[in-house]
């Protein structure tokens, strides 16, 4: 079953992924990087920009579940 994602997304919305999901509509994923071939600066600096925030967001997810644990 297919979800619509416009009913979850306005215009300009975006999901951020690991490189382990394919690039969608409304998601933007990190870039693979192979061996042998580095990546570009400017997709290397979007990867360690989107490391940054999920980091962020896992340290935030663990402080609140300290201060609610159940």
């Amino acid at each position: 079953m297919k979800i619509n994602s416009s009913s979850f997304f306005s215009e300009g919305e975006y999901l951020l992924g690991d490189s382990a999901f394919s690039s969608e509509s409304n998601l933007v994923p990190a870039f693979k990087a192979f061996p042998n071939i580095p990546l570009s600066q400017q997709k290397s600096n979007f990867n360690l920009k989107l490391a940054q925030a999920r980091i962020s967001a896992e340290h935030t997810i663990g402080l609140l579940k300290n201060r609610f644990p159940s």
